[in-house]
């Protein structure tokens, strides 16, 4: 993989997903460390899709770290 490529990968990372069609958000907190980040699961199907944060959490202030983007 060239750098750039992984680059723009990272990149598309954090932005909004406006294309990315889901049934609906649930709010929720981050579960990989005891900050308790808020954030919000895309839910599609009956099953987790996305992951955005939340931005009026007062922990994470609408960021999300890298293991929480994976949640």
């Amino acid at each position: 993989m060239a750098l750039s490529e992984l680059q723009h990968g990272i990149a598309n990372l954090f932005h909004e997903r406006e294309d990315l069609a889901v049934d609906r958000w649930v709010a929720t907190t981050c579960g990989y460390c005891g900050t308790g980040c808020g954030l919000y699961l895309g839910i599609k199907g009956g099953r987790a899709v996305a992951v955005k944060a939340d931005p009026a959490a007062p922990v994470n202030k609408g960021h999300l770290c890298l293991k929480g983007l994976y949640e």
